[in-house]
């Protein structure tokens, strides 16, 4: 039985990548480990950030999809902590979500959703 999985998000400076994940988008440290290989925590989701050449491959689709509670307050926070611009809107998407869009530091494309209110 399947019970959850753990995205690898790999990046040339990990140093940077935990900065920009933990101060930027409020993630927790979970563990650091002696091989440049950490991991981080927010509300169940957990994320391993790793040295090597990032993968960001797909211009067409979000690598990381993230399902939050409200979109507008993940906004909200997001521009406080400076990880996205204040310019960066909320989009009413036609399939019936509302998201949240924009890029790491390190080129992987990050969507926060929630189901658009009937």
């Amino acid at each position: 039985m399947f019970k959850h999985v753990i995205p690898v998000l790999f990046v040339e400076d990990v140093e940077s990548a935990m900065e920009f994940y933990t101060e930027k988008l409020g993630f927790q440290v979970s563990f650091r480990s002696e091989w440049e290989y950490h991991g981080v925590v927010r509300d169940g989701i957990e994320l391993n950030i790793g040295k090597g050449k990032p993968n960001t491959a797909s211009t067409q689709a979000a690598n990381l999809y993230f399902m939050v509670d409200s979109v507008d307050a993940v906004r909200e926070e997001f521009v406080r902590s400076g990880a996205v611009a204040s310019s960066v809107q909320v989009i009413e998407q036609s399939y019936g979500s509302r998201e949240l869009h924009l890029r790491d530091p390190f080129g992987y494309h990050l969507a926060f959703s929630e189901p658009q209110k009937r």
